[in-house]
This record gives structure tokens, C-alpha cells and sequence, in this order.
């Protein structure tokens, strides 16, 4: 605090704001309500930025007339972590081409997911501040993960976006971070809020075919993750994460308890079955029925059947 209290003596453009911890999210709509600049761009407390990044950023938003412009990035391991953790990690941050600019937010949504790159971090992107202000863009707060919900929202009613292939952003990877930390109950309950938040936007979002099917894959992608979580804690922590409201607790029950993969039926019954998963067809309508077969589950396990 001291230091970014020196930097707004000496600098009039720095506002330093000072409360209590409630989460990332919670920090960043404040700095978002009380920021009157054109852009607006996010950087956690650890990461830096490349020299000049901003400038480039800028100019390239001017003249491209944009409202997002996304960037690549590049990881700085910290010494506390050990030699297994690095090992284990890739750059998640580096994209291998362009993806064009003043593309809609739907088209980069589906460009980057087909190619597994589109990434939820609202520090690899820089915004137009006047556009989140009229899109009511937040993020979802007291809790973490919220990028996911954040970026959808900023993403997918974009008329104009570009990407950038620098690796401007400078993250660092350390221990105790959300990306490093163990899984608790409140990660398995992020998440879940984290799905549940994007189902309900799927659903009051109009938006292309392929951008729906590009959001499903997130979705099912985010599932995952959430049944790994889930089934890696301890009785206790179950027991904690599954506190809900009976309706959220028997949605969460189904996700986690379902067989996400198909027995095997022979080769040529699986070559099928893997030709019908692989369908956009397939892929839409698991995401339209996922909630109605979600009910009929818990209607049957209440009925003892």
C-alpha cells in the first residue's frame, strides 16, 4: 500500500483504493466503478507486463476500433515452487498464430476453441471501458474462478475483437496461488456457481450455433473439472461442498455422480458411439438437455427407483 501511495503522490492518473480482502472479484468491479479511463486493463498483484505492452495495446485498440483485444503470455516460476511443479506445466498462455481483429465475439470465441486456446483470463485482454459499462460486464464475487463467467459475458455480445500474438502478460506461477493451491470444498463450490452461472446466461443469450456449441465445450470442460475436485476431497469436505439448497445440492449429486465416459460395447459399437459424440448435433443437445435430465435423475433417486 505504501508504495502504490508513493506512485499516486507523484502521479495523478493513480488512484489507490484501500478495503478489506473480499476476494478478486469483489476488488475488480470496485476498480472498474471508480476507473473514468478509455481502457481498462487487469493485472494480478504478482504478474508484470512486457515493456511497452501497453502502448501496443493501446494503439492497436485505436486503430482497430475495438472493445476487446486479446494477448498471449508467458510464465515466470517462482523459486518456492518445487521441480515436479514445474515440470508438470506447459505455457497455457502462449498461442501458436493470430486470430485475426474486428472479428465478433462469437467468431473468437469459436476460432480459439477449436483450437483449444481460448483462455478465461481477464489479464491477457485489454477492454473498452465504456463498452463493459454498457454490457453491465462484472465479475461474480466471494468466489474464485470467476473469470470464467466474466470473460464470457465481456466475449460474446462483442461486435469488434482482436488478438494480438505477443506474449505481453508475465505470469508468475508461485505456491499458494489459486492456480497452485490445493482443492478445498469452496473450489468445488466455485465451480459449481461457475457452471450454474453460465447455463443461466446460455439460456438468456442469443448468440450463433457454433458460439453455443464453443460455450458447451467450456461448460462440459468446467464439469470435468468440478466431478475431479469433488471426488478428490475427504468425507468432511464433501460433506462442506455439498451444503447447498436441497434444488442446487441434488444438481451438484448428479453432475458429480455421473458416469461421464461410456462402457465399452465392442469396437465397432465404440467407433459408433465415438462418431455420434464427435457430431455437433450430439454436442448441442447434451447442452440443451443436460438440466432436464439432471431432474429426472433426482426425481428418480427420490423415488427410490
Amino acid at each position: 500500500a505504501d508504495i502504490l501511495q508513493r506512485y499516486a503522490n507523484e502521479d495523478c492518473r493513480f488512484t489507490v483504493i484501500s478495503q478489506d480482502n473480499k476476494g478478486q472479484g469483489f476488488a475488480r468491479n470496485v476498480g472498474m466503478r471508480v476507473s473514468r479511463g478509455r481502457y481498462i486493463q487487469f493485472i494480478d498483484s504478482d504478474d508484470e507486463l512486457a515493456n511497452g505492452a501497453l502502448g501496443a495495446l493501446v494503439n492497436r485498440m485505436e486503430i482497430d476500433d475495438l472493445q476487446i483485444l486479446f494477448f498471449d503470455g508467458k510464465v515466470i516460476v517462482d523459486s518456492s515452487l518445487s521441480d515436479s511443479a514445474i515440470s508438470n506445466r506447459s505455457n497455457p498462455y502462449e498461442r501458436k498464430r493470430c486470430y485475426g481483429s474486428g472479428v465478433s465475439g462469437s467468431e473468437m470465441l469459436v476460432k480459439m476453441s477449436r483450437d483449444n486456446v481460448y483462455r478465461v483470463s481477464p489479464c491477457m485482454a485489454i477492454f473498452d471501458r465504456r463498452y463493459l459499462t454498457e454490457q453491465g460486464v462484472a465479475f461474480p464475487e466471494y468466489m474464485i474462478y470467476e473469470d470464467n463467467v466474466f470473460m464470457a459475458k465481456a466475449l460474446i455480445p462483442a461486435s469488434r475483437v482482436g488478438h494480438v500474438n505477443e506474449p505481453y502478460y508475465l505470469r508468475r506461477l508461485r505456491g499458494g496461488s489459486t492456480t497452485t493451491s490445493s482443492v478445498s470444498a469452496f473450489h468445488v463450490q466455485s465451480y459449481f456457481r461457475v457452471y450454474l452461472e453460465l447455463l443461466a446466461y446460455s439460456r438468456q443469450c442469443t448468440m450463433p450455433l457454433d458460439a453455443a456449441q464453443a460455450l458447451a465445450k467450456e461448460m462440459r470442460a468446467i464439469a470435468t473439472t468440478l466431478k475431479r475436485y469433488y471426488l478428490s476431497l475427504s468425507k468432511v469436505q464433501r460433506e462442506i461442498a455439498s451444503a447447498l439448497p436441497p434444488a442446487e445440492k441434488e444438481i451438484l449429486m448428479a453432475l458429480v455422480g455421473s458416469d461421464l465416459s461410456s462402457p465399452s460395447k465392442g469396437k465397432k459399437t465404440n467407433d459408433e458411439i465415438a462418431r455420434i459424440h464427435a457430431s455437433n448435433s450430439w454436442r448441442i443437445g447434451r447442452a440443451i438437455t443436460s438440466f432436464p435430465r439432471w431432474v429426472k435423475r433426482s426425481m428418480k433417486k427420490a423415488n427410490g427407483k
